[in-house]
């Protein structure tokens, strides 16, 4: 009979449970009025209704009856009830009625709240409010507080852990019970606080007993077990389910995971800083696509035309016919001509250089055979005729530098006419700019091979070689023609100082675009990409300021066209390097994504639940409905198990309402991106520096800099405490095999001094081949094994320059230059100011230094056509790319298993511990522990004193010196929960009222009828199975992730929820679903 309670096909509910509490109403009313009647004299009256013996009979049952609700009011009619009157047994009338009823239930309405809370729990996205949103939330709260600590101060093992997320859902559940109910239970809100506090002491635990234990209570190797405080606290378990005997402390909810505003809401401002020095060496390189050397000489370029008006004299006619009777042969032709000497006038026309004019005489003859078509008779036909060719060409320009790339942006806007062709303006700093004074007789040359008559003749003369003329006068299109002709720009310079201009403005360029910056909040460096909304403030405001002319506007001369010419290219290299890195950026994000995608399918939009971050929506419950016939309802809420637990299964003496084995919560969470470090380096960063601005295909590194000098740094730091608890005289210290431990410091230390040595190299190899670019350089600098090797037939023939020499002692001057730069450094501070980018600045300031003497400018490629103040701009202009490349391409570090080797160890040694915890003992113990310890490990508060932090794993987002802004990490997040029973009560007004409980329960429902048990359906708990994604975004460098091996984390029965049986398989793969 289940099925019937289904139906919602005409008079029947769309819900079950509506048809099920008509049913109920139906069948107790049956049976009551079974056991009644009336009687009136001799009169019986009895009422009855059909039996219900079969499900169309029940089917029809339901149908009869009717529920109209107002509230907790509801109107139950029921129809077709069959009302009998006899007398001594026989019938005497019969009718049918209906009866209408109205009482006041609650049922209804509790049914559709927690309908709506099964709902929130279960279904509802994270956009709206419900356990996902709530859950997210907290998630987040906990994640980034954790992550920020692990980045800054405290040395967290694991960001998340399912110790956060066991009392982050049980808070969620009691925040979507009061956006459904209005209300929670009130058991509820005692255990979540206790969970709260549970999970505090629990994450302080190691780092509590490492600072308060005496030395004789230090264990070895793990830490001995957690203080008694918080064993007391989070040994009360039975607060979990329904025991609470007395109210807890007050504790906040969120255990005060977020000191002030959560770096989640906070903004991060991105700039192009470094990225606005990179064009400059791409201009300066004679060499490169677009040098200065390119773009003048694209300015100094015109396309001459010749433009040629002919007048006709005479016109050909030519009588060859045959008479009748003859038939002709093919007319053949003959002519000649004569070019009579013309004359040259200088054209008066803006962009027109001369006027030429000559006459060319034509004299045309005509044979033809003719042949008697009845005989052999023959007769030739000749004639002679003759025309004349007046021809006027004008020489001038079709349009001036051509090529210029410019106009793509300034399409309207013109060289100047008052200086275009003549000197000027005058300035009082220089000689008037020449623009293209002269270059008339130029592109005439060019056009003619000449300028006099006579080269116009000879031309005539190549033109009316290619001519039919014999048939009839050639077209103007004959004497018209184009080329393209480079003006030596050199010697129209002549003594001014263009290139110094252009240097000079590429700097203010590079320095107003240095400091375009956009403020970002922390999510979008995930969900967006900062590089692209760069762009969009460099493709607006920079263009529109420093590259764009208005339409109405001119260029004062040609010198000022050149500048915009060189603008615009320094605009197109510097969004070309911008969008490489927003593609290295967007790359690390798809790998997340991916990594994401791969431990789940159901994680790909990681977005959704990153945007949503700490955003929760109001919602205020709709007030339950009272009615006038009675006073107040009260609600109270209450789940079995009170709080759900994540860690241990619970039983009937725990909790009265499971019958069996129960586990109330599984939880699981991914690491997407952990160690070990060959996954992450070699996958992970890899696909990241593919990306970035002139890297190659394969980049060698295997670990940044910032990465290898933080384990030396860490390394360094686990041995100096080893030794400090030595010299306080401790029995047991941190390290197990110190002098090992000491030896591979000492080796891995080798190892990276061995690439910074590579790094000088190859700094000082890609300044001077960038400063001084040629076959000769790059013989000199790279030897025949090198990539950048010419070829041995190529070096030979640029041996023996007179460049060799000054290159060889500026590559032992760029190199000195870099060592002077990192010499105040140990190699751990070495390695990560090259990794942070804040070395590039020491290094081109020492290498400008060592090149500042003349000798090495006093070169043909520089003479004459720079400011000597300028050298130093185009050395910074090689060094900076230099720099950037050389430290994320050409530098093997070390060995990753041993760099992994080493950060298990330093973990090992210096425990795990969170800020809010570490603070607190830390100011306690500090006297025992010395700066060393605590304010060398940890940090300090106002960040005088940088922290030595391990290696968490992580992705870097823009990890280019200067424009590392962070570094992301993601967690997947599983979590399945459900109640044994799950009431909510309805107290009616005053006690004697009675009240209604509303169960939902893992139970089949069944009643007898007609006689036998029968199942009318089931009943579902109240459970929900959601998923979440945390993605944690930190200041870059050591990077963000969890340190333990343990990944993915599950709770013990996963995948199982409910009643389990101790014998089923748990696995916690990281695929398994």
């Amino acid at each position: 009979m289940g099925a019937v309670l289904g139906r919602s096909d005409g008079d029947f509910a769309d819900d079950p449970f509506e048809n099920y509490l008509r049913a109920l109403i139906y069948l107790e009313l049956r049976e009551h009025l079974d056991h009644t009647s009336q009687t009136e004299g001799d009169i019986e009256t009895a009422v009855r209704m059909p039996a219900v013996t079969t499900p169309a009979a029940l089917a029809d049952a339901i149908e009869r009856v009717g529920l109209e609700r107002d509230g907790t009011e509801v109107t139950v009619r029921v129809s077709n009830l069959s009302v009998t009157a006899t007398r001594a047994g026989e019938r005497v009338e019969h009718r049918e009625t209906a009866v209408t009823v109205t009482t006041v239930t609650p049922v209804l309405e509790m049914h559709d709240r927690v309908t709506a809370y099964q709902h929130a729990v279960d279904e509802a996205d994270v956009t709206e409010p419900g356990f996902k949103q709530r859950f997210n939330a907290r998630t987040y709260a906990i994640g980034w507080a954790r992550g920020w600590a692990q980045n800054y101060q405290a040395p967290v093992g694991e960001v998340l852990a399912n110790r956060h997320i066991e009392p982050s859902a049980n808070a969620a559940l009691y925040r979507t019970q009061q956006d459904i109910f209005g209300a929670a239970d009130p058991n509820l809100k005692n255990a979540v606080r206790l969970g709260w506090a549970c999970m505090a002491l629990k994450d302080g635990q190691a780092m509590f007993e490492e600072y308060t234990a005496t030395d004789g209570e230090r264990g070895n190797s793990s830490l001995s077990g957690m203080p008694d405080a918080a064993g007391r606290l989070c040994n009360s378990a039975h607060a979990f389910y329904d025991r609470v005997t007395q109210r807890e402390p007050d504790l906040p909810e969120m255990v005060n995971v977020l000191d002030g505003q959560s770096p989640l809401q906070q903004t991060e401002t991105v700039a192009v800083d470094e990225l606005a020095a990179l064009p400059l060496a791409e201009l300066a390189d004679g060499s490169s696509g677009d040098s200065f050397e390119q773009i003048v000489q694209r300015m100094f370029t015109i396309e001459g035309q010749t433009a040629t008006e002919t007048d006709v004299r005479g016109e050909l006619q030519l009588d060859v016919d045959c008479r009748p009777g003859y038939s002709g042969s093919p007319i053949s032709r003959d002519g000649s001509y004569t070019i009579r000497e013309g004359n040259r006038t200088e054209s008066d026309r803006e962009e027109q250089y001369y006027r030429y004019t000559a006459e060319i005489g034509v004299r045309v003859s005509a044979e033809r055979v003719c042949a008697k078509r009845d005989g052999n008779a023959t007769v030739r036909r000749h004639d002679t005729d003759s025309y004349t060719l007046e021809v006027a060409t004008t020489i001038g320009e079709s349009e001036a530098n051509p090529a210029a790339t410019v106009d793509d942006v300034n399409p309207r806007v013109e060289i100047s006419q008052a200086h275009k062709y003549t000197p000027g303006p005058e300035s009082r700093r220089e000689a008037a700019f020449n623009n293209y004074d002269g270059t008339s007789e130029t592109v005439t040359e060019a056009l003619l091979d000449g300028t006099d008559t006579e080269s116009y003749r000879a031309w005539l003369e190549e033109r009316m070689a290619t001519a039919s003329y014999e048939r009839g006068p050639p077209r103007d299109s004959l004497f018209e023609t184009t080329e393209t002709v480079e003006l030596d720009y050199q010697a129209l310079l002549g003594d001014t100082t263009l290139f110094a201009e252009l240097v000079a403005d590429v700097e203010m360029l590079q320095e107003k675009a240095a400091n375009v910056s956009v403020e970002v909040a922390r999510r979008e460096l995930v969900t967006g990409n900062p590089m692209g909304q760069l762009l969009d403030r460099i493709q607006t405001d920079f263009k529109a300021t420093y590259i764009e002319k208005p339409s109405d506007t001119e260029y004062e001369n040609v010198r000022e066209k050149v500048i915009y010419e060189a603008r615009y290219a320094y605009y197109q290299a510097l969004l070309e390097q911008l969008n490489e890195v927003a593609s290295a950026h967007e790359t690390a994000t798809g790998e997340l994504d991916d990594r994401l995608t791969d431990i789940d399918g159901a994680f790909a939009n990681t977005t959704r639940f990153l945007s949503q971050g700490l955003r929760e929506s109001d919602a205020t419950p709709d007030a339950f409905p009272t009615s006038k016939l009675t006073g107040d309802i009260s609600y109270e809420i209450s789940g079995s198990p009170t709080y759900l637990h994540s860690t241990q299964t619970v039983d009937t003496d725990q909790v009265p309402a499971v019958d069996q084995t129960f586990a109330p919560l599984r939880t699981r969470n991914v690491n997407a991106v952990d160690l070990p470090y060959e996954t992450v380096v070699n996958e992970v960063i890899a696909a990241v520096l593919k990306a970035l601005p002139g890297m190659g295909a394969e980049p060698d590194a295997k670990l940044s800099f910032r990465m290898a000098g933080d384990v030396l740094s860490a390394g360094e730091l686990a041995l100096e405490a080893h030794q400090h608890g030595q010299e306080a005289g401790r029995q047991h210290t941190y390290l197990d095999e110190p002098e090992r431990f000491e030896r591979d410091i000492t080796e891995f230390a080798e190892t990276l001094n061995g690439a910074l040595d590579t790094f000088r190299e190859q700094v000082a190899k890609r300044t001077v081949t960038a400063l001084y670019p040629s076959p000769a350089t790059d013989c000199t600098v790279y030897a025949p094994h090198q990539d950048g090797y010419p070829g041995p037939k190529e070096c030979a023939s640029a041996h023996g320059s007179d460049i060799e020499q000054t290159l060889a002692t500026a590559l032992s001057a760029a190199e000195d230059g870099v060592e002077r730069a990192l010499k105040p450094y140990n190699t751990a501070k070495t390695a990560r100011l090259i990794g942070d980018g804040n070395a590039t600045q020491y290094i081109v300031d020492n290498i400008t230094n060592e090149l500042a003497a003349d000798d090495y400018r006093d070169i043909e490629q520089f003479e004459g056509r720079y400011e000597a103040d300028q050298w130093d701009s185009l050395v910074a202009a090689a060094v900076k790319p230099a720099v950037m490349t050389a430290s994320k391409t050409s530098v093997e570090i070390g060995s990753v298993e041993q760099v992994e080797s080493l950060d298990r160890r330093i973990q090992e040694a210096l425990g795990q511990a969170t800020t809010a915890v570490v603070d607190s003992r830390v100011t306690a113990a500090e006297k025992a522990l010395g700066q060393t310890v605590s304010e060398r490990w940890l940090g300090n508060t106002d960040g005088t004193v940088a922290r030595a932090a391990r290696v968490p794993a992580g992705l870097p987002l823009l990890p280019v010196p200067g424009q590392w802004v962070a570094t992301a990490n993601a967690w997947t997040i599983e979590v399945a929960g459900e109640y044994a029973r799950f009431e909510v009560s309805a107290r009616l007004g005053t006690p004697t009222d009675g009240s209604l409980t509303y169960v939902r329960e893992n139970r089949t429902v069944r009643r007898e009828i007609g006689g036998q048990r029968r199942r009318l359906g089931s009943v579902e708990p109240i459970a929900f199975d959601t998923q979440t994604v945390l993605v944690v975004v930190t200041p870059p460098g050591v990077g963000v992730g969890d340190r333990s091996s343990e990944n993915p984390e599950c709770s013990p029965t996963y995948p199982h929820i409910g009643e389990v049986d101790p014998d089923q398989t748990t696995t916690c793969a990281a695929g398994n679903d």
